[in-house]
Protein backbone atom coordinates (compact mmCIF):
# COMPACT_ATOMS: atom_id res chain seq x y z
CA UNK A 1 0.00 0.00 0.00
CA UNK A 2 1.39 3.41 -1.00
CA UNK A 3 0.29 6.46 0.89
CA UNK A 4 -0.81 9.23 -1.47
CA UNK A 5 -2.44 11.85 0.77
CA UNK A 6 -0.84 13.68 3.69
CA UNK A 7 -2.75 15.89 6.10
CA UNK A 8 -1.26 17.12 9.36
CA UNK A 9 -4.61 16.77 11.13
CA UNK A 10 -4.46 12.98 10.70
CA UNK A 11 -1.81 12.87 13.43
CA UNK A 12 -3.97 14.54 16.08
CA UNK A 13 -5.12 11.25 17.70
CA UNK A 14 -1.47 10.31 18.27
CA UNK A 15 0.12 13.63 19.30
CA UNK A 16 -2.80 15.79 20.38
CA UNK A 17 -4.62 18.79 18.93
CA UNK A 18 -2.30 21.22 20.70
CA UNK A 19 0.71 19.90 18.77
CA UNK A 20 -1.18 20.09 15.49
CA UNK A 21 -2.26 23.67 16.10
CA UNK A 22 1.28 24.64 17.01
CA UNK A 23 2.51 23.17 13.72
CA UNK A 24 -0.17 25.01 11.77
CA UNK A 25 1.08 28.32 13.16
CA UNK A 26 4.70 27.64 12.30
CA UNK A 27 5.62 28.42 8.74
CA UNK A 28 8.08 29.73 6.23
CA UNK A 29 7.19 31.74 3.15
CA UNK A 30 10.20 30.81 1.03
CA UNK A 31 11.03 27.75 -1.03
CA UNK A 32 12.58 24.66 0.55
CA UNK A 33 14.49 21.92 -1.27
CA UNK A 34 15.69 18.56 0.08
CA UNK A 35 18.30 16.65 -1.92
CA UNK A 36 19.53 13.13 -1.19
CA UNK A 37 21.17 10.24 -2.98
CA UNK A 38 18.29 7.89 -3.69
CA UNK A 39 14.47 7.97 -3.88
CA UNK A 40 14.07 4.63 -2.10
CA UNK A 41 15.85 1.93 -0.12
CA UNK A 42 17.34 3.91 2.76
CA UNK A 43 16.31 5.72 5.91
CA UNK A 44 16.77 9.21 4.48
CA UNK A 45 14.41 8.49 1.58
CA UNK A 46 11.93 7.04 4.05
CA UNK A 47 11.98 10.19 6.18
CA UNK A 48 11.71 12.56 3.22
CA UNK A 49 8.83 10.63 1.68
CA UNK A 50 6.74 11.73 4.67
CA UNK A 51 8.43 14.95 5.77
CA UNK A 52 8.20 16.81 2.45
CA UNK A 53 4.49 16.07 1.82
CA UNK A 54 3.70 17.08 5.40
CA UNK A 55 5.47 20.40 4.86
CA UNK A 56 3.31 20.89 1.78
CA UNK A 57 0.18 20.07 3.76
CA UNK A 58 1.07 23.06 5.95
CA UNK A 59 1.31 25.30 2.89
CA UNK A 60 5.10 25.34 2.58
CA UNK A 61 6.73 25.35 -0.85
CA UNK A 62 8.78 22.19 -0.33
CA UNK A 63 10.42 19.92 -2.90
CA UNK A 64 12.49 16.74 -2.84
CA UNK A 65 14.99 15.69 -5.49
CA UNK A 66 17.19 12.61 -5.70
CA UNK A 67 20.76 12.65 -6.96
CA UNK A 68 21.61 11.05 -10.32
CA UNK A 69 24.86 9.12 -10.56
CA UNK A 70 26.44 6.07 -12.23
CA UNK A 71 26.98 2.88 -10.17
CA UNK A 72 30.72 3.47 -9.78
CA UNK A 73 29.98 6.76 -8.03
CA UNK A 74 28.18 4.92 -5.24
CA UNK A 75 31.21 2.70 -4.74
CA UNK A 76 33.13 5.88 -3.96
CA UNK A 77 30.46 7.30 -1.67
CA UNK A 78 30.13 4.01 0.24
CA UNK A 79 33.86 4.29 0.94
CA UNK A 80 33.23 7.83 2.19
CA UNK A 81 30.30 6.59 4.28
CA UNK A 82 32.48 3.91 5.89
CA UNK A 83 35.20 6.47 6.53
CA UNK A 84 32.81 8.87 8.22
CA UNK A 85 31.86 6.01 10.53
CA UNK A 86 35.50 5.42 11.43
CA UNK A 87 36.44 2.82 8.83
CA UNK A 88 40.09 2.38 7.80
CA UNK A 89 39.58 3.41 4.18
CA UNK A 90 41.15 5.72 1.64
CA UNK A 91 40.20 7.33 -1.67
CA UNK A 92 42.32 7.22 -4.80
CA UNK A 93 42.81 10.41 -6.84
CA UNK A 94 40.54 9.04 -9.56
CA UNK A 95 37.80 8.36 -7.00
CA UNK A 96 38.10 11.88 -5.64
CA UNK A 97 37.79 13.23 -9.17
CA UNK A 98 34.70 11.13 -9.88
CA UNK A 99 33.11 12.39 -6.67
CA UNK A 100 33.61 16.01 -7.73
CA UNK A 101 32.55 15.51 -11.35
CA UNK A 102 29.25 13.74 -10.64
CA UNK A 103 28.16 16.62 -8.41
CA UNK A 104 28.92 19.05 -11.22
CA UNK A 105 26.85 16.99 -13.66
CA UNK A 106 23.89 17.12 -11.26
CA UNK A 107 23.96 20.91 -11.22
CA UNK A 108 23.57 21.30 -14.98
CA UNK A 109 19.91 20.31 -15.17
CA UNK A 110 18.55 21.68 -11.90
CA UNK A 111 17.08 25.03 -10.96
CA UNK A 112 18.24 26.11 -7.54
CA UNK A 113 15.80 28.95 -6.84
CA UNK A 114 14.95 27.82 -3.29
CA UNK A 115 15.64 29.92 -0.21
CA UNK A 116 16.73 26.92 1.88
CA UNK A 117 18.47 23.83 0.52
CA UNK A 118 18.91 20.73 2.69
CA UNK A 119 21.60 18.38 1.40
CA UNK A 120 21.42 14.96 3.05
CA UNK A 121 24.60 12.95 3.70
CA UNK A 122 27.90 12.99 1.87
CA UNK A 123 26.85 11.79 -1.57
CA UNK A 124 25.53 15.21 -2.54
CA UNK A 125 27.84 17.35 -0.41
CA UNK A 126 29.69 19.15 -3.30
CA UNK A 127 26.41 20.62 -4.55
CA UNK A 128 27.18 23.50 -2.18
CA UNK A 129 29.19 25.02 -5.01
CA UNK A 130 25.83 26.04 -6.54
CA UNK A 131 24.95 28.20 -3.52
CA UNK A 132 24.04 31.85 -4.09
CA UNK A 133 24.47 34.67 -1.60
CA UNK A 134 20.74 34.88 -0.84
CA UNK A 135 20.33 31.19 -0.03
CA UNK A 136 20.84 29.17 3.13
CA UNK A 137 22.34 25.72 2.62
CA UNK A 138 22.17 23.11 5.38
CA UNK A 139 24.07 19.84 5.39
CA UNK A 140 22.22 17.05 7.22
CA UNK A 141 24.57 14.25 8.24
CA UNK A 142 22.66 11.10 9.23
CA UNK A 143 25.62 8.79 9.91
CA UNK A 144 27.65 8.11 13.05
CA UNK A 145 30.52 10.63 12.96
CA UNK A 146 31.57 10.22 16.58
CA UNK A 147 35.05 9.14 15.40
CA UNK A 148 35.44 9.81 11.67
CA UNK A 149 38.44 8.73 9.61
CA UNK A 150 40.65 11.89 9.58
CA UNK A 151 41.63 11.46 5.92
CA UNK A 152 38.01 11.23 4.76
CA UNK A 153 36.85 14.05 7.04
CA UNK A 154 39.64 16.34 5.85
CA UNK A 155 38.74 15.59 2.22
CA UNK A 156 35.11 16.60 2.85
CA UNK A 157 35.84 19.71 4.94
CA UNK A 158 36.38 21.82 1.83
CA UNK A 159 32.63 21.52 1.11
CA UNK A 160 31.35 21.21 4.70
CA UNK A 161 32.82 24.59 5.64
CA UNK A 162 30.90 26.29 2.83
CA UNK A 163 27.52 25.37 4.37
CA UNK A 164 25.66 27.78 6.61
CA UNK A 165 24.64 25.12 9.12
CA UNK A 166 25.25 21.42 9.80
CA UNK A 167 22.60 19.16 11.32
CA UNK A 168 23.73 16.04 13.19
CA UNK A 169 21.47 13.42 14.79
CA UNK A 170 23.12 13.51 18.22
CA UNK A 171 25.18 15.88 20.37
CA UNK A 172 27.91 13.22 20.57
CA UNK A 173 28.60 13.85 16.87
CA UNK A 174 29.69 17.46 17.42
CA UNK A 175 32.68 18.46 15.28
CA UNK A 176 35.34 21.18 15.40
CA UNK A 177 34.03 23.22 12.48
CA UNK A 178 33.56 27.00 12.13
CA UNK A 179 29.81 26.93 11.44
CA UNK A 180 26.71 26.41 13.61
CA UNK A 181 25.75 22.84 14.45
CA UNK A 182 22.23 21.74 15.29
CA UNK A 183 21.24 18.36 16.69
CA UNK A 184 17.95 16.85 15.54
CA UNK A 185 17.30 13.12 15.91
CA UNK A 186 15.36 11.48 13.05
CA UNK A 187 11.86 10.12 13.51
CA UNK A 188 9.34 7.67 12.07
CA UNK A 189 5.98 8.27 10.45
CA UNK A 190 3.39 6.37 12.52
CA UNK A 191 0.92 6.57 9.61
CA UNK A 192 3.22 5.03 7.01
CA UNK A 193 2.21 1.53 5.84
CA UNK A 194 4.96 -0.20 7.79
CA UNK A 195 3.95 1.50 11.06
CA UNK A 196 0.15 1.26 10.96
CA UNK A 197 -1.42 -1.19 13.45
CA UNK A 198 -1.53 -4.72 12.05
CA UNK A 199 -3.76 -7.45 13.45
CA UNK A 200 -2.24 -10.68 14.70
CA UNK A 201 -4.07 -12.59 11.95
CA UNK A 202 -2.73 -10.32 9.21
CA UNK A 203 0.79 -10.42 10.63
CA UNK A 204 0.85 -14.19 10.93
CA UNK A 205 -0.62 -14.62 7.44
CA UNK A 206 2.15 -12.42 6.02
CA UNK A 207 4.89 -14.31 7.88
CA UNK A 208 3.47 -17.65 6.75
CA UNK A 209 3.45 -16.43 3.14
CA UNK A 210 7.18 -15.75 3.45
CA UNK A 211 7.88 -19.16 4.97
CA UNK A 212 8.48 -17.97 8.53
CA UNK A 213 7.30 -20.65 10.98
CA UNK A 214 5.11 -19.67 13.90
CA UNK A 215 5.60 -22.73 16.12
CA UNK A 216 8.46 -21.11 18.08
CA UNK A 217 9.18 -17.63 19.42
CA UNK A 218 10.71 -15.30 16.84
CA UNK A 219 13.89 -13.27 17.26
CA UNK A 220 14.50 -10.86 14.39
CA UNK A 221 16.90 -8.25 13.08
CA UNK A 222 15.71 -5.95 10.30
CA UNK A 223 18.33 -3.78 8.59
CA UNK A 224 19.99 -2.88 5.35
CA UNK A 225 22.63 -5.40 4.36
CA UNK A 226 25.52 -3.34 5.70
CA UNK A 227 28.62 -4.59 7.51
CA UNK A 228 28.12 -2.13 10.37
CA UNK A 229 24.66 -3.57 11.08
CA UNK A 230 26.55 -6.68 12.23
CA UNK A 231 24.17 -9.47 11.25
CA UNK A 232 27.21 -11.77 11.48
CA UNK A 233 27.69 -10.91 15.16
CA UNK A 234 24.11 -11.92 15.87
CA UNK A 235 24.74 -15.26 14.16
CA UNK A 236 27.68 -15.77 16.57
CA UNK A 237 25.23 -15.48 19.46
CA UNK A 238 22.66 -17.89 18.01
CA UNK A 239 24.37 -21.18 19.08
CA UNK A 240 24.77 -19.82 22.63
CA UNK A 241 21.03 -19.29 23.17
CA UNK A 242 19.26 -21.85 25.36
CA UNK A 243 15.65 -20.86 24.73
CA UNK A 244 14.22 -22.35 21.54
CA UNK A 245 13.28 -19.86 18.83
CA UNK A 246 13.45 -19.05 15.14
CA UNK A 247 15.84 -16.29 14.17
CA UNK A 248 14.88 -14.16 11.17
CA UNK A 249 17.38 -11.87 9.44
CA UNK A 250 15.45 -9.54 7.16
CA UNK A 251 17.39 -7.10 5.00
CA UNK A 252 17.24 -4.92 1.94
CA UNK A 253 19.58 -3.20 -0.50
CA UNK A 254 19.86 0.58 -0.71
CA UNK A 255 20.34 1.92 -4.23
CA UNK A 256 23.46 3.80 -3.13
CA UNK A 257 25.14 0.83 -1.40
CA UNK A 258 27.06 -1.48 -3.77
CA UNK A 259 28.47 -3.50 -0.83
CA UNK A 260 25.10 -4.86 0.21
CA UNK A 261 25.02 -7.73 -2.30
CA UNK A 262 28.34 -9.05 -1.00
CA UNK A 263 27.11 -8.81 2.61
CA UNK A 264 23.99 -10.78 1.70
CA UNK A 265 25.96 -13.50 -0.06
CA UNK A 266 28.30 -13.86 2.90
CA UNK A 267 25.38 -14.20 5.32
CA UNK A 268 23.69 -16.68 3.00
CA UNK A 269 26.76 -18.90 3.08
CA UNK A 270 26.99 -18.74 6.89
CA UNK A 271 23.30 -19.56 7.34
CA UNK A 272 23.43 -22.54 4.98
CA UNK A 273 26.56 -23.97 6.59
CA UNK A 274 25.92 -23.58 10.28
CA UNK A 275 22.43 -22.43 11.26
CA UNK A 276 19.33 -24.56 10.80
CA UNK A 277 16.97 -22.30 12.72
CA UNK A 278 17.95 -19.07 10.98
CA UNK A 279 16.00 -17.62 8.05
CA UNK A 280 17.70 -15.04 5.85
CA UNK A 281 15.26 -13.00 3.78
CA UNK A 282 16.11 -10.45 1.10
CA UNK A 283 12.68 -8.81 1.25
CA UNK A 284 13.12 -5.80 3.50
CA UNK A 285 11.65 -3.49 0.84
CA UNK A 286 8.21 -4.97 1.53
CA UNK A 287 6.71 -2.62 4.15
CA UNK A 288 3.95 -5.08 5.00
CA UNK A 289 6.48 -7.81 5.78
CA UNK A 290 8.53 -5.42 7.93
CA UNK A 291 5.37 -4.40 9.76
CA UNK A 292 4.31 -8.02 10.24
CA UNK A 293 7.68 -9.16 11.55
CA UNK A 294 8.08 -6.20 13.91
CA UNK A 295 4.52 -6.65 15.16
CA UNK A 296 4.77 -10.41 15.70
CA UNK A 297 8.40 -10.99 16.76
CA UNK A 298 9.01 -11.73 20.43
CA UNK A 299 12.40 -9.99 20.47
CA UNK A 300 13.95 -7.50 18.05
CA UNK A 301 17.73 -7.13 17.86
CA UNK A 302 19.70 -4.32 16.20
CA UNK A 303 23.30 -5.44 16.63
CA UNK A 304 25.00 -2.46 14.93
CA UNK A 305 28.46 -1.42 16.03
CA UNK A 306 28.12 1.91 14.16
CA UNK A 307 24.69 3.48 13.70
CA UNK A 308 23.78 7.14 13.29
CA UNK A 309 20.20 6.52 14.39
CA UNK A 310 18.18 3.33 14.00
CA UNK A 311 14.83 3.86 12.31
CA UNK A 312 14.07 0.13 12.46
CA UNK A 313 14.75 0.30 16.20
CA UNK A 314 12.20 3.10 16.53
CA UNK A 315 9.66 1.22 14.41
CA UNK A 316 9.92 -1.86 16.63
CA UNK A 317 9.69 0.26 19.78
CA UNK A 318 6.55 1.90 18.41
CA UNK A 319 5.05 -1.59 18.02
CA UNK A 320 5.81 -2.34 21.67
CA UNK A 321 8.58 -4.82 20.97
CA UNK A 322 11.48 -5.31 23.42
CA UNK A 323 14.66 -4.33 21.56
CA UNK A 324 18.28 -5.33 22.17
CA UNK A 325 20.83 -2.99 20.59
CA UNK A 326 24.58 -2.88 20.12
CA UNK A 327 26.91 -0.36 21.69
CA UNK A 328 26.60 2.37 19.02
CA UNK A 329 25.83 6.06 19.72
CA UNK A 330 22.50 6.21 17.89
CA UNK A 331 20.87 3.14 19.46
CA UNK A 332 22.14 4.14 22.91
CA UNK A 333 20.23 7.43 22.51
CA UNK A 334 17.08 5.48 21.74
CA UNK A 335 17.35 2.66 24.29
CA UNK A 336 17.72 3.21 28.01
CA UNK A 337 19.28 0.00 29.24
CA UNK A 338 16.86 -2.01 31.37
CA UNK A 339 14.02 0.50 31.00
CA UNK A 340 12.79 0.27 27.41
CA UNK A 341 15.20 -2.35 26.08
CA UNK A 342 18.74 -3.62 26.52
CA UNK A 343 22.10 -2.26 25.36
CA UNK A 344 24.96 -4.70 24.75
CA UNK A 345 28.40 -3.26 25.46
CA UNK A 346 31.94 -4.54 25.90
CA UNK A 347 32.45 -6.42 29.15
CA UNK A 348 35.51 -8.15 30.54
CA UNK A 349 33.42 -11.05 31.85
CA UNK A 350 31.31 -11.76 28.75
CA UNK A 351 31.81 -11.54 25.02
CA UNK A 352 29.31 -9.57 22.95
CA UNK A 353 27.87 -12.86 21.66
CA UNK A 354 27.46 -14.20 25.21
CA UNK A 355 25.68 -11.03 26.32
CA UNK A 356 23.38 -11.12 23.32
CA UNK A 357 22.47 -14.75 23.97
CA UNK A 358 21.84 -14.07 27.66
CA UNK A 359 19.51 -11.13 26.95
CA UNK A 360 17.64 -13.05 24.23
CA UNK A 361 17.13 -15.96 26.64
CA UNK A 362 16.05 -13.60 29.43
CA UNK A 363 13.40 -11.97 27.26
CA UNK A 364 12.10 -15.20 25.74
CA UNK A 365 11.71 -16.71 29.21
CA UNK A 366 9.88 -13.72 30.71
CA UNK A 367 6.75 -12.46 28.89
CA UNK A 368 6.06 -9.90 31.62
CA UNK A 369 9.47 -8.32 31.08
CA UNK A 370 8.87 -8.25 27.33
CA UNK A 371 5.57 -6.46 27.87
CA UNK A 372 7.04 -3.96 30.34
CA UNK A 373 9.97 -3.02 28.10
CA UNK A 374 7.71 -2.88 25.06
CA UNK A 375 5.24 -0.50 26.68
CA UNK A 376 8.05 1.76 27.88
CA UNK A 377 9.55 1.69 24.38
CA UNK A 378 6.26 2.75 22.81
CA UNK A 379 5.97 5.70 25.20
CA UNK A 380 9.54 6.75 24.40
CA UNK A 381 8.77 6.91 20.70
CA UNK A 382 5.48 8.75 21.21
CA UNK A 383 7.21 11.47 23.21
CA UNK A 384 10.45 11.81 21.23
CA UNK A 385 10.64 10.12 17.84
CA UNK A 386 7.50 10.74 15.77
CA UNK A 387 7.56 12.64 12.46
CA UNK A 388 5.55 15.54 13.93
CA UNK A 389 8.41 16.30 16.33
CA UNK A 390 10.91 16.19 13.47
CA UNK A 391 8.68 18.47 11.39
CA UNK A 392 8.41 20.96 14.25
CA UNK A 393 12.18 20.97 14.78
CA UNK A 394 12.73 21.85 11.13
CA UNK A 395 10.04 24.54 11.18
CA UNK A 396 11.53 26.13 14.28
CA UNK A 397 15.04 26.42 12.91
CA UNK A 398 14.18 28.42 9.76
CA UNK A 399 13.70 31.88 11.28
CA UNK A 400 16.36 31.53 13.95
CA UNK A 401 18.95 30.36 11.46
CA UNK A 402 18.31 33.22 9.08
CA UNK A 403 18.72 35.60 12.02
CA UNK A 404 21.91 33.97 13.29
CA UNK A 405 23.61 33.68 9.92
CA UNK A 406 22.66 37.16 8.76
CA UNK A 407 23.91 38.58 12.06
CA UNK A 408 27.15 36.56 11.65
CA UNK A 409 26.80 34.95 15.05
CA UNK A 410 29.75 32.92 16.32
CA UNK A 411 29.53 29.16 15.63
CA UNK A 412 27.12 27.58 18.04
CA UNK A 413 25.37 24.33 18.82
CA UNK A 414 21.67 23.86 19.37
CA UNK A 415 19.71 20.78 20.39
CA UNK A 416 16.26 21.55 19.05
CA UNK A 417 14.60 18.27 19.96
CA UNK A 418 15.08 18.69 23.70
CA UNK A 419 14.92 22.43 24.23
Amino acid sequence: MIRTEFEIGDYAPLVGEETIERLRHLGFAGGILHVNATPYGGGVAEILSSLVPLKRSLGLKAEWRAFHAPPQFFTVTKTIHNGLQGGDVTLTPSQEELYRNVAKLNTRYAQWWHDIVFVHDAQCLPLIEMKTASQMWIWVCHVDVSDPNPEIWNFLKYWIHQYDVVVFSLTSYVQDIPIPQIFIPPAIDPLSPKNLPMSTWDAESMLTAYGIPLDKPIVAQISRFDKAKNFAGLLDAEPLCREQHTMVLLGNHAQDDPESVGIYRSLYGICRSHHRDVLLLDAGDDPDLVNALQSRADVIVQNSYREGFGLTITEAMWKRRPVIVGDAPGPKRQIQNGKNGFVISSDEHETIAEQLARRIDQLLADPHLRQKLGENAHRSVRSQFLITRLLEDYLRIYPRLFRSVSARFAPATYHLANE
